[in-house]
């Protein structure tokens, strides 16, 4: 299942009102923005969404509305969610234009039962989520579709540490492989997995290497290579000299370079290079578990050069169309935007508190019209062609 549009408001005609209108995603998606136009608080709401549909947590918000539609096969799904002072007070549930459940705010929830061949009632506390609450494989099998989304969709904020001031205990480590290696390659406890975030790279590799063994080194090792980083080996060591001597007991990840004698520890390596080492790792996680969902990646390329970032951006296209991910990376990097094609883009402005999108779906003759001028793509972003006033003037 993939998300294909957000919408979502808050505080709507109060004066903290913030409200970001429909965006529309592809299977793979490039929002760009200058700063503060709202790019990392767009993909805030839709991992926020995937939370409150997930159970990670009740809703905490005092105001918003989400409304998100999503393609599963040959279904289409809507799915709308109001909350007021921290209760739910609407959510409606559609495939294609069949209302499967409907939400009102005293709790009373109409939901579609398929065995039963009928609509039941029932009463749901003001502070649960019914799309997770009344999930049932038998009854009600189309909300699996919403949770399955949710659950397993994951988040990197690139231009964060990404792990990097992350550490195993040498006992974590030994155990970690030890009962990973016991359930055999491929076996792997995929909840656990998957529940782990960003930061967690080292606990991560761990757990994948011990499922999938040598494999998984190569194919991390591989996609470094493509980056320009030409390393020969990956492990998880002690870090004990390098980051507190005497301490004991501490794992790190540890890079070993073609033609350097010294592996280099992930205390050492530089910004760049671990969050495309952690990256790396965790695309390979979910490219062994052969598992389709919605990967989003903020500020992409942040730390890294011109020829690095353009590769990177390369290989993630490349290994998520092989692998059925939906993909979802903000940037305002230019280098990243001349290397990925408008076909992809989604330009978000924000005009007082309100953030609108432009992208081909929605404005294709404005695309159609910068493309007959010949310049690179940073143009259409830089002088501002997606703004009408200005495309007035340079077409005139």
């Amino acid at each position: 299942m993939k998300i294909t549009s957000i919408k979502y408001d808050q505080f709507k005609g109060e004066p903290a009102e913030w409200q970001l209108d429909r965006t529309d995603f592809g299977d793979i998606n490039l929002l760009v923005g200058k700063n503060a136009s709202g790019k990392s608080r767009a993909m805030n709401v839709i991992v926020s969404l995937s939370r409150l549909l997930s159970s990670e947590v009740r809703p905490m918000f005092i105001s918003g509305t989400y409304f998100a539609t999503f393609s599963d096969k040959d279904s289409s799904f809507s799915y709308e969610i109001a909350i007021r002072k921290n209760k739910v007070a609407f959510e409606l549930f559609k495939r294609n234009d069949e209302i499967l459940l409907s939400r009102e705010e005293s709790g009373k929830c109409s939901i579609r039962a398929e065995q039963l061949n009928t609509t039941i009632d029932s009463q749901i506390p003001t502070d649960i989520v019914a799309a997770y609450s009344r999930r049932d494989a038998i009854q009600h099998p189309f909300l699996d579709h919403l949770f399955l989304w949710a659950s397993t969709l994951k988040y990197f904020p690139f231009g964060t540490s990404m792990g990097k001031d992350h550490f195993l205990t040498i006992g974590t480590f030994e155990s970690i492989v030890t009962s990973s290696s016991s359930n055999g390659s491929g076996a792997s406890d995929e909840v656990t997995v998957d529940r782990l975030a960003a930061h967690d790279v080292s606990q991560l590799y761990a757990r994948a290497y011990g499922f999938y063994g040598d494999e998984f080194d190569k194919q991390i090792l591989k996609g470094l290579c493509n980056l320009g980083y030409d390393c020969t080996d990956i492990r998880l060591a002690n870090a004990d000299a390098v980051l507190f001597p005497g301490a004991g007991g501490l794992t790190a990840l540890y890079l070993t370079e073609k033609n350097v004698s010294a592996a280099v520890s992930q205390f050492d390596m530089s910004q760049g290079m671990f969050r495309a080492l952690s990256l790396i790792i965790h695309i390979n996680v979910i490219l062994f578990q052969r598992k389709s969902r919605t990967v989003i990646i903020d500020d992409i390329g942040e730390g890294l050069d011109f020829s690095r970032s353009k590769q990177f951006i390369s290989l993630l296209i490349d290994r998520s169309q092989a692998a059925e991910i939906q993909l979802i990376m903000t940037t305002n990097d230019r280098f990243i935007m001349n290397g990925v094609s408008l076909e992809y883009w989604s330009v978000l402005s924000r005009h007082g508190s309100s953030v609108k999108t432009i992208n081909k779906k929605n404005s294709p003759q404005v695309f159609s019209d910068f493309d007959d001028l010949g310049l690179n793509n940073f143009d259409f972003f830089s002088n501002n062609f997606f703004d009408e006033e200005y495309k007035e003037q340079i077409t005139a």
